[in-house]
């Protein structure tokens, strides 16, 4: 949870951070559920316009999740990198 932390440039001005039960990447299925509904709770309110999504694009369980925000899937680690 530091890393998150660290990654929040101006020390507190994210609106808020959620945390999804561990083991749902080896469910994609449920993972594609569970990001969707969190997304849709988070829809709902006015002061969110982007979602940082930190998992990765293993086992494709994040195809199909929509949302009207701005969306961020960094992959960095997750797939093979040209040249490497």
């Amino acid at each position: 949870m530091e890393e998150l932390a660290a990654l929040d440039p101006h020390k507190g001005s994210w609106h808020s951070t959620s945390y999804l039960e561990m083991g749902l990447h080896d469910q994609p299925d449920i993972l594609r559920v569970e990001v969707q509904n969190k997304i849709n709770q988070l829809e709902e309110d006015t002061t969110v316009d982007t979602i940082l999504l930190l998992y990765g694009v293993c086992g494709n369980g994040l195809i199909g999740v929509k949302s009207e925000f701005n969306v961020a899937l960094p992959t960095i680690g997750d797939r093979p990198r040209p040249g490497l």
